[in-house]
Formats: structure tokens, sequence, C-alpha cells
């Protein structure tokens, strides 16, 4: 992790080290999860067909819908 310091400018020498919040800790830990930075090519490939799996079965049943709709009572 990132330990925020304070240096003087004039002097170069350690001023003040401040503690992260934990809130900031968490998201410094939740990063990669987002932008998808961690595991490799292999979970990225894995993700990206779990991905096109769920959006052809929402589109399908959004198709189903649809249809069932239009079809008179």
């Amino acid at each position: 992790m990132t330990t925020p310091a304070l240096i003087d400018a004039r002097t170069g020498e350690l001023a003040a080290v401040a503690q992260m919040p934990w809130y900031v800790k968490t998201l410094s830990v939740s990063q990669p999860l987002h932008f998808g930075d961690y595991g490799g090519m292999a979970l990225k490939i894995l993700w990206a067909l779990l991905d096109l799996a769920t959006i052809v079965i929402l589109g399908s049943g959004l198709y189903l819908w649809l249809v069932k709709r239009r079809r008179p009572a």
C-alpha cells in the first residue's frame, strides 16, 4: 500500500507520515477487481465468454417475451 508522507521542500526531511483511511485501503484493494488487472489473459477470456453467454441468455429471453406479447390471447 502507499503511505502518504509530507516532505519539507527546503530541507528534504520527512515532516509527517499519515495513515491511509480504511475506505482508501478498501478502494485500493478492489481496484484490480474493477479493472480486471488480475488472473492473466486466461481469466479475461473466461470472463469475456461468460459475458457473451449472459448477453445471449438476456437476448433470447427478451425475444421470447416480445413474441409472446404479440400473440393474441
